[in-house]
């Protein structure tokens, strides 16, 4: 096999430099920090409106059964 280093050779489409590198590695660094930041930030802040939204629900439900037993009851 040849020993060769990619950046050694004439790169014809001159899509990658060592500039490219830099950009590369910025591109990555956001893809595992930035991304999954961003995605736990979104599912936290969708179940908090799931929670509110089923405890609303069900406090309605509770002072509802609470008028009726009382009624009932009282």
């Amino acid at each position: 096999m040849r020993d060769t280093y990619t950046h050694s050779s004439w790169n014809l489409a001159g899509l990658q430099n060592s500039q490219d590198d830099v950009i590369i590695n910025l591109v990555m660094g956001s893809m595992f920090l930035v991304l999954p930041t961003f995605w736990l930030g979104a599912m936290t802040w969708a179940g908090v409106r799931v929670g509110v939204a089923v405890n609303g629900a069900l406090g309605a439900e509770l002072r509802w059964r609470r008028i009726v037993g009382g009624r009932l009851w009282g």
